[in-house]
């Protein structure tokens, strides 16, 4: 027993670590004039948690947010990208969902993003494009009458009933 209890304890120390996860490790904020990099913390944690769901709000300044995610060993995985309205303390994601960040968040983004000139919100968020216009619809020709459309179903319908009830046409041999 104790010789299982040794061996299992020397194949546990010669096991590899399991590797840390990735993580993002830095944080860029951008405006219309430069660019600020930051690895705080709070703004870390709450990129990669997120905040609750919330609706678009009336569009004030912005600035982009550049998300870094790497290694522990620091090799680059990807980049993602969102924007923090300011004055709303909204973020918004890369795939167009919008989060009420903590307060903890909003106030290092505030700090950060008043040392970059704001973005305006309408060259980030341009307006919708307007719907296709509908093609007319087409005008409603009284002048064919629906029924003629079934004519041809109907005669074929009919030649196949009189070709199965001919002598000689599926009918047994008639016996003299």
């Amino acid at each position: 027993m104790r010789r299982i209890l040794i061996s299992t304890l020397a194949a546990l120390l010669l096991l590899p670590a399991t590797a840390a996860a990735k993580e993002i490790t830095k944080v860029t904020v951008c405006g219309v004039d430069r660019c600020e990099t930051s690895r705080d913390p709070v703004l870390l944690q709450g990129l990669m948690q997120g905040g609750p769901p919330t609706t678009p709000p009336e569009r004030g300044g912005v600035v982009r947010v550049r998300a870094t995610v790497a290694e522990p060993d620091g090799t680059v995985i990807t980049h993602f990208n969102s924007h923090w309205v300011q004055k709303r303390g909204v973020l918004v994601a890369e795939d167009g969902t919008w989060m009420q960040m903590p307060d903890d968040f909003a106030v290092v983004m505030d700090k950060i993003g008043s040392t970059v000139e704001l973005l305006p919100a309408d060259e980030v968020f341009p307006a919708p494009a307007p719907a296709p216009a509908r093609a007319p619809a087409p005008a409603d020709d009284s002048s064919f009458p629906w029924w003629l459309g079934a004519v041809p179903i109907v005669i074929a319908v009919g030649l196949a009933i009189v070709r199965r009830r001919r002598p000689g046409h599926g009918d047994a041999p008639q016996t003299a």
